[in-house]
């Protein structure tokens, strides 16, 4: 079964998206970004969903707004990761296009929608490819 590691400092805004997620993969779910870090060190995932607005944490940025893309930048790019990562967000696709210029290799961004179904379609079609 696919590996899925869900960074998300609100985990109970987004039960209903996270639970469709937990019928499908094996999931692990953490609020803070050094333990997502962490785990990504010493676990297999094949994908990796980043809330990008969240508390800066431990960051050298004060941007609550592209939290996510700077936790990538600063901390998980040196990594060489062989999952996919998923910046998943409010924001529009524009704000990830704006951000990278182009966008690191293996990341996409997903635009947070009501259909409670929408994060277990887009991670189905990445694993599908």
């Amino acid at each position: 079964m696919k590996k899925i590691l869900l960074l998300d400092d609100n985990p109970q805004n987004n039960e209903s998206y996270i639970n469709k997620l937990k019928n499908k993969f094996l999931v692990d779910e953490c609020i803070w970004m050094d333990s997502a870090e962490r785990l990504l060190t010493n676990e297999h995932y094949d994908v990796f969903v980043i809330d990008v607005m969240m508390p800066t944490q431990d960051l050298e940025t004060t941007d609550e707004i592209h939290t996510g893309f700077y936790f990538y930048k600063e901390k998980l790019a040196s990594l060489n990761l062989k999952c996919t990562i998923v910046f998943w967000s409010w924001l529009t696709e524009s704000s990830f296009k704006d951000f990278w210029g182009t966008p690191p290799a293996s990341t996409h961004f997903l635009h947070k929608e009501d259909d409670n179904n929408h994060l277990v379609k887009f991670v189905e079609s990445l694993l599908r490819k």
